[in-house]
């Protein structure tokens, strides 16, 4: 099993083992000597310009391999990251480290992955998967960029209101088919801001609002579909407006008609457009659903 130790210098102190062949037994305790190891890498996560990010995270995956010979990465640790840094002990293999904005950050910059190639604990290689680029340490300490956004922008409420909406749902869509693109879904903070990097092309972006998450949004809806291009990396500022509801129902209680039943979730689907969100204090869901499109992928 992993070990970690965490300390107030996060880039020296030891890190994470494993402990192997610890025999328990039936009655009595087990005494398992743990022998930390000094990190093999250590990674600092800066903004796209090279600036230290404290406001972000890591976690790391291992490559592996099926019976049936298929290779697939499946999660390895997360990673403590203080102040932006972090270090750790990999084994043997390939890995891919994930790097993401923190949550106030998430309006500026976008997720990256980095590969490394680990051989007898030493490492080999590292690279920027976004740039395709290799990486070499500096003073021991490879920098990990965030990346600039190539579509970002802020949603609001619906109508001229200067209100932010945060935790909304923010979905990229292929402008062609109509299909989800899953992997670059984000959420707007709590500025309303949010920051996707997607490749050179044409899309539809689409706002949601799936209540029921303690943020005071109790119902659903749905923003209208923006169409984006985003050319050389980068796009126009995207301005999102969500919809006011048109759809209502209540919810009550089987013994008294009168009597609403708050906190119970609702879950629809039309024309393969899901919706769901929670009943408010007296009852009432409301949600907006566009009776106009048909999601293809959901069908």
């Amino acid at each position: 099993f992993p070990v970690t130790i965490w300390g107030k210098e996060t880039l020296n102190s030891p890190v994470r083992t494993r402990l192997l062949n610890c025999e328990v037994p039936t009655t009595g305790i087990a005494t398992c000597d743990v022998t930390l190891k000094v990190p093999n890498f250590k990674g600092k996560i800066t903004t796209p310009a090279g600036q230290i990010s404290v406001d972000s995270f890591a976690h790391i995956q291992k490559l592996k391999i099926d019976d049936d010979g298929n290779k697939f990465y499946s999660w390895y640790e997360g990673t403590r990251v203080q102040a932006g840094l972090f270090a750790t002990y990999l084994e043997t293999g390939t890995y891919q480290i994930y790097v993401y904005p923190g949550w106030d950050s998430g309006g500026s910059y976008s997720s990256n992955r980095f590969e490394v190639v680990v051989s007898g604990g030493s490492i080999q290689s590292v690279r920027n998967l976004f740039t395709n680029g290799s990486l070499s340490p500096s003073s021991g300490v490879y920098a990990l960029p965030l990346v600039s956004p190539s579509i970002s922008g802020k949603v609001l409420k619906s109508g001229a209101s200067t209100t932010v909406v945060k935790w909304a749902q923010i979905s990229v869509l292929d402008s062609v088919t109509g299909n989800e693109l899953w992997e670059y879904t984000t959420h707007s903070n709590d500025s309303g801001k949010f920051a996707i990097t997607v490749p050179d092309g044409t899309y539809d972006v689409v706002a949601r609002i799936w209540g029921g998450k303690g943020d005071g949004e109790k119902g659903f809806t749905s923003s209208p579909k923006y169409r984006v291009t985003v050319a050389g990396g980068t796009s126009d500022s995207l301005t999102i407006r969500m919809r006011d509801p048109n759809f209502k129902l209540r919810v009550v209680s089987p013994s008294n008609a009168s009597l609403g039943l708050t906190n119970v979730w609702i879950r629809g689907n039309f024309n393969g457009q899901y919706f769901g969100g929670m009943t408010d204090e007296n009852g009432y869901f409301t949600a907006y659903i566009d009776t106009a499109t048909i999601y293809r992928d959901w069908e």
